[in-house]
């Protein structure tokens, strides 16, 4: 029997596996911690999450995978311009106030404004937004690629978390996909690439629970061939 015929005669078992699966104490206090570091950065009691693929060995799984006759060329669709795929599915951007400005030249908090004598005295804040926290293995990164496609976000206005700099020790490789996994699960807005066992089976999850989730690379989901999505609830 295939793969995916076997998860569709077992769904519900997979899903009530799934469902049962927890962190240890240890993970759980490591996540809460960090969701916490999150809120004391940005003062956003909400975050969503981008699951960026730009480490040096994915590269090079890229270069090995990538067969567009076999219908596999989105392994590294948009990387690079990911702020704007951000903007196009609708994660929140910078949002920015205007507060009007005394007539001696100064707005509020003491801001001087240099307008002309008749113009109005206004002044542009910027108020809270919900953060965009970018995971990666940030141990294996191509430093100049990740400033690309930082850069891109920076463009588009994002407010932007590394997941490098929350607080907790270092950890390994795995360890560190645990806790971005469960960071993840419960953000309202998910995005990352398709290709990634890691974004796949995220966004798989996310969709049992009926919460958003997007590939910035669009294309096809390889893990699809063993699990079913819902191409309702999936970019093309």
């Amino acid at each position: 029997m295939p793969p995916i015929h076997i998860y569709e005669k077992h769904e519900q078992l997979f899903q009530a596996a799934a469902k049962a699966l927890h962190p240890t104490k240890r993970y759980s206090t490591l996540i809460r911690e960090r969701q916490d570091h999150i809120r004391a950065l940005t003062g956003s009691s909400s975050y969503n999450l981008l699951h960026l693929r730009i480490e040096q060995d994915w590269f090079a799984l890229c270069k090995r995978w990538t067969n567009p006759a076999a219908g596999r060329n989105n392994c590294m669709n948009n990387t690079f311009n990911v702020g704007e795929q951000l903007l196009e599915y609708g994660f929140e951007q910078e949002v920015r106030k205007q507060a009007t400005g005394r007539r001696d030249g100064f707005g509020p908090f003491g801001y001087e404004l240099t307008v002309a004598s008749n113009a109005p005295l206004t002044l542009r804040l910027p108020s809270p937004q919900v953060p965009i926290v970018v995971i990666t293995s940030f141990r294996h990164v191509a430093p100049k690629d990740l400033r690309k496609a930082l850069v891109s976000l920076e463009l588009q206005q994002y407010t932007v978390v590394l997941g490098k700099d929350l607080v907790g020790k270092e950890l390994q490789r795995d360890e560190s996909a645990l806790v971005d996994y469960y960071l993840g699960r419960g953000v309202d807005q998910f995005i990352g690439n398709s290709v990634s066992t890691f974004t796949a089976m995220l966004m798989m999850e996310r969709q049992w629970l009926k919460r958003e989730s997007y590939s910035y690379n669009g294309g096809s989901i390889p893990l699809a061939k063993f699990i079913p999505f819902d191409p309702t609830k999936q970019p093309s």
